[in-house]
């Protein structure tokens, strides 16, 4: 729509659709070039600033926008105007030329390259005519190793990129992280060895693949004092994610969670904590690995009920510490929660204190009394392979 917004430069680009779209009857003689036949919108219609409706070369998108130095990268840069061959066109990248083209096409190029120093670099395209389009947002070249990261996050961290939390990570409420494959997250821990966290009130996709999964784990494996591990608040989707060496894997507090085709492992406490104490928390957990973690593998607490669509489907719960899944709910005096999971088609096998526990309690003048028998506590378990568990 605009020159470069980043630069603050809001003339409108010569191919906005506002470009000679105002109000037919209003002047437009001050304009360049005849003006069009009609006024441009915005501020500058109707002055000698006015843009004249061109064909620029336009980018629309770059994949990916970051890396690390002396790395060879295939890039997609996406767009229109850029013409049927790389003789119409020039795609640079800070002071470097793009000249291993894969593919070359009006909408798209594919090329490749090698960074050999690190900062932003700008990514320009120009036509043979001198007509350039600045993408907005530059290529960022990392040196090796990891990336800081800490405090409010969104946008993308990059494929095959490794980063370190070095404080809170929070994504904002409104906002969204997208973490693409063969990304390896490791959590620092403070100057007193508190380990930090990880928390969504935005949204996160974080989408590995079979071949290229995503790591979350503790940058001090050997250390006692584990990161917190995920603390998700709002809509979620993991999967092919690795999640170790928290004090809990994942804790999801609300929203609708999918869990897909992820590792869990070696944590403090509970490997997934699904937790519907203070509000309504549903969502998917399928064919994912919930292992070697101290306490119970998956612990389903409050509100996750059938009705809400909360499904733990062809799952490995096996060698934990605790139970395989504890289901637990409070009920009477001032709760009334249920905790009714869906559980079909899981091996659950070898953990310390059993399979499956079902847990009720309610509160009481006199204390906490036992409801295991409670209809609060009734999950739907079907086609489990539940043995040899303690």
């Amino acid at each position: 729509l605009f020159v470069n917004v980043k630069g603050e430069d809001y003339h409108l680009h010569g191919t906005s659709p506002c470009v000679d779209s105002g109000d037919p009857n209003d002047d437009y003689s001050n304009e360049p070039d005849g003006g069009g036949g009609r006024i441009n919108m915005g501020v500058y219609g109707n002055t000698a600033y006015a843009t004249s409706f061109q064909i620029y070369p336009t980018i629309t998108s770059v994949t990916p926008l970051q890396g690390y130095v002396d790395t060879d990268y295939e890039l997609t840069v996406t767009g229109i105007h850029f013409g049927d061959s790389p003789n119409e066109c020039e795609l640079s990248i800070g002071d470097l030329i793009i000249t291993d083209i894969q593919s070359w096409q009006d909408t798209e190029i594919i090329g490749r390259v090698k960074f050999i120093d690190t900062g932003e670099k700008n990514i320009t395209i120009t036509d043979t005519a001198e007509q350039s389009h600045l993408f907005p947002e530059p290529f960022i070249v990392y040196p090796e190793g990891l990336i800081e990261i800490s405090g409010d996050v969104n946008g993308v961290l990059a494929q095959g990129l490794s980063y370190i939390v070095i404080g809170d990570v929070n994504i904002p409420p409104g906002e969204e992280l997208i973490i693409e494959p063969g990304v390896s997250i490791f959590v620092d821990s403070n100057e007193n060895g508190q380990m930090y966290k990880f928390v969504v009130n935005g949204t996160l996709y974080a989408e590995g693949d079979a071949n290229s999964l995503i790591l979350f784990t503790s940058l001090d494996e050997s250390s006692n004092e584990k990161w917190e591990g995920l603390i998700l608040n709002n809509n979620s989707l993991l999967e092919f994610c690795e999640i170790s060496q928290a004090k809990t894997g994942i804790r999801s507090q609300s929203g609708n969670v999918i869990i897909n085709n992820c590792h869990v492992h070696d944590c403090n406490t509970y490997g997934v904590f699904w937790d519907g104490t203070a509000q309504s928390n549903v969502g998917l957990i399928h064919q994912t690995i919930i292992e070697n973690n101290e306490k119970s593998g998956l612990y389903c607490s409050g509100s996750i009920s059938i009705n809400n669509g909360g499904i733990v489907s062809s799952c490995t719960i096996r060698e934990n510490g605790g139970w395989g899944i504890h289901i637990y709910a409070r009920c009477g005096g001032d709760y009334s929660q249920s905790s009714k999971p869906v559980i079909e088609y899981c091996d659950i096998y070898n953990n310390s204190s059993g399979g499956i526990y079902l847990e009720a309690r309610s509160s009481t003048g006199g204390g906490w009394v036992d409801r295991s028998n409670s209809s609060a506590v009734s999950p739907d378990i079907i086609g489990c392979y539940i043995f040899e568990n303690s």
